[in-house]
C-alpha cells in the first residue's frame, strides 16, 4: 500500500505544499501540483489526507556550526552542545539541537570529538509541534531548515564529491549556503535581497543588474567567509534555485564569483509526475531526502510515535494468533476443541498478563531513561571539578621567581565517566648553575605535594646550554612537570 506523505515548507510568511505517495521502490509520484501560499484550511485538509509529513522553515536565525568537544556521552554532548548554541542565540530557554558526529580531532594532544549541529529556537519549532499541527503531530517524521533540505535535494541527485553552494532566491531575501558532499551545512547566510516576479515580468533591467551585482557580491562573501573557516575549503560547483526565471535573469549579466560551474536543475531526482515549474520546487522536495541527523522534532513526539508503531505490530500479532486458533479449533474433534478451547483461553490470559507487564516496565524504563547519566555529570560539573580559584592560587604562591612557565594545560582526561584532572606545566628555570636549577625544582615539587590540591606525577629536567658551564651566567634550563589535580572535595577533605 502506497505511503502518503505531505511535504511543506515554510518562509517569508507562506506555506506551500506538496503531496506525493512513496512505493515499495522508494521511488516518489506526486499526486496533485504544488499548492503554494496556502491558506490553514487547506493545509489542514492536506494534513488529514497524509500519513506522514515533513517540514522545512526558513528560520533565519539559525545557527550552523562546526565544533569540537570533549569525549562524552551523546547524552551531555548534547547538553554541552544546547549551552553553547542559548549563548549564540542569546535566548533564556534552552534551544533545539540536531548534530553529527563528524570523528575525532586531536587539540593540543588531547583527542576530542568534531560535530557539526544545527540549532534553532525552541519556540520556533513548538510552534510547529503544539501550534501548526496540533492536531496531526504524530505524522510528523521530520522538521529542519530550508538550507538542510535544500542540501538534501543537492545530495541525492548529483552525488558530488566536493563541497557545494546551493542558493535559494525568494521574492524579499536569498538564502547562501555551502555544504559538505554528504549534505552538512557549513555556511548559511539569510541576506534581506530578492528577486520579484513583477521585475522579471516588466523587464526593469535597473532592479535585475543590481539584483545580478548584488547577488555576485554575496556569493563572493559567502565564498570568504568559507575559506576564512575551514582547513582545505574546496567549493566547485554552485546550484542557484528558487526562481524558475533566475536562470535567464543571471545570464544576462556576467557573475565573476561562479565562473561557468552554475546548474540551475537537478535532473536525478526519483520523483514522478512533476510538472512544469513543480520540478524545480526544490525546497519541497529536499524534505525527501534532508539528512535524518538534522531532524529537530521533539524526542517526546518520537517515543509516542515508536511506541504506537509497536502497539500495532503487537496488536496485529494478537490478531493473527486468534485466525490461527480459530481455523485449528474449527477442524478439531468437539473433545480435541473444547481442550485447545481452554489451554486458548488460558495462554490468551497470560499473554494479557504478559502484556500489560511489559507496558509497565516499558513505562518505567522510558522514565528511568532520562536520569541515566546524571550522576557522572553531576559529579563531572559539581564535585568532581578542582576547587580552580584555590588551586590557581596555590600554584601562583609556590612557584619560584626563577621559573618561566611556556605552557599550562588542564585536562579533564580521555575516559569516559568520572573525569580525572591532569596538569601539564612546562617551562624553563633562570638560574647560574644547572644543579641549583635542580634543586628549585626539587623544592617546587615538594611544595606541590604536600598542597592538597597537587600530586606530582612525573617531571624530566634537561638543560638547553652547557651544564658543565658552572659560572656561565643566563643558563637556561627546561623542565616539565606532569600533575593530578585533586577534585575539590577531596581537597576539602584534605585541607
Amino acid at each position: 500500500m502506497a505511503n502518503k506523505i505531505l511535504s511543506v515548507s515554510i518562509s517569508e510568511d507562506k506555506i506551500d505544499i506538496l503531496r506525493l505517495e512513496q512505493g515499495v521502490t522508494s521511488t516518489y509520484t506526486a499526486q496533485k501540483p504544488a499548492e503554494y501560499d496556502i491558506d490553514q484550511q487547506t493545509l489542514a485538509e492536506a494534513a488529514g489526507w497524509a500519513d506522514q509529513i515533513f517540514i522545512n522553515a526558513e528560520f533565519p536565525s539559525a545557527q550552523y556550526q562546526w565544533d569540537v568537544f570533549p569525549k562524552v556521552s551523546n547524552k551531555i554532548l548534547k547538553q554541552l552542545i544546547v549551552r553553547k548554541a542559548n549563548q549564540a542565540l542569546e535566548s533564556s530557554k534552552a534551544a533545539r539541537v540536531a548534530f553529527k558526529d563528524q570523528g575525532t580531532v586531536t587539540v593540543d594532544g588531547i583527542s576530542k570529538r568534531k560535530v557539526s549541529y544545527l540549532a534553532i529556537n525552541e519556540d520556533n519549532v513548538v510552534d510547529f509541534e503544539k501550534n501548526i499541527f496540533a492536531g496531526y503531530k504524530k505524522k510528523i517524521r521530520g522538521i529542519t531548515s530550508l538550507p538542510v533540505a535544500l542540501c538534501g535535494a543537492v545530495v541525492q541527485s548529483e552525488r558530488p564529491e566536493n563541497d557545494f553552494m546551493v542558493t535559494w532566491v525568494g521574492e524579499m531575501s536569498t538564502i547562501f549556503v555551502i555544504s559538505s558532499p554528504q549534505g552538512d551545512v557549513k555556511i548559511a547566510r539569510n541576506i534581506p535581497v530578492g528577486l520579484d516576479v513583477d521585475d522579471i515580468s516588466k523587464d526593469a533591467d535597473e532592479v535585475l543588474e543590481s539584483f545580478g551585482r548584488e547577488f555576485d557580491r554575496d556569493i563572493m562573501t559567502t565564498l570568504l567567509l568559507y575559506n576564512d573557516t575551514f582547513e582545505d575549503p574546496s567549493c566547485e560547483n554552485f546550484y542557484l534555485f528558487g526562481n524558475e526565471k533566475l536562470s535567464t535573469v543571471l545570464e544576462k549579466f556576467q557573475l565573476n564569483s561562479t565562473g561557468d560551474h552554475r546548474v540551475y536543475r537537478l535532473e536525478h531526482l526519483p520523483v514522478q509526475g512533476l510538472q512544469g515549474n513543480d520540478q524545480q520546487a526544490y525546497h519541497l522536495l529536499g524534505n525527501l531526502f534532508a539528512p535524518k541527523h538534522y531532524n529537530l522534532l521533539s524526542s517526546s513526539i518520537l517515543w509516542e510515535q515508536r511506541f504506537d508503531q509497536g502497539y500495532t505490530y503487537a496488536i496485529g500479532l494478537l490478531l493473527a494468533g486468534i485466525v490461527a486458533s480459530a481455523a485449528w479449533m474449527l477442524f478439531t474433534t468437539p473433545p480435541e476443541r473444547g481442550k485447545y478451547k481452554e489451554q486458548y483461553s488460558q495462554k490468551k490470559a497470560e499473554l494479557a498478563a504478559i502484556n500489560s507487564k511489559l507496558f509497565e516496565l516499558e513505562s518505567k524504563e522510558m522514565e528511568l531513561k532520562r536520569f541515566s547519566g546524571w550522576k557522572d555529570f553531576y559529579k563531572n560539573t559539581y564535585t568532581n571539578q578542582p576547587a580552580w580559584s584555590k588551586m590557581f592560587s596555590s600554584l601562583a604562591q609556590n612557584i619560584p621567581r626563577e621559573f618561566v612557565i611556556k605552557r599550562l594545560i588542564i585536562s579533564p582526561g580521555k575516559g569516559k565517566g568520572i573525569y580525572d584532572w591532569t596538569c601539564l606545566l612546562e617551562g624553563h628555570i633562570r638560574t647560574d648553575h644547572w644543579n641549583d636549577g635542580l634543586a628549585l625544582l626539587r623544592e617546587f615539587g615538594a611544595r606541590m605535594n604536600n598542597s592538597p590540591y597537587f600530586k606530582i606525577d612525573d617531571a624530566t629536567y634537561t638543560p638547553q646550554g652547557d651544564k658543565t658551564k658552572e659560572n656561565d651566567e643566563g643558563n637556561t634550563f627546561d623542565f616539565v612537570i606532569k600533575m593530578k589535580l585533586t577534585p575539590k572535595e577531596n581537597a576539602t577533605n584534605a585541607g
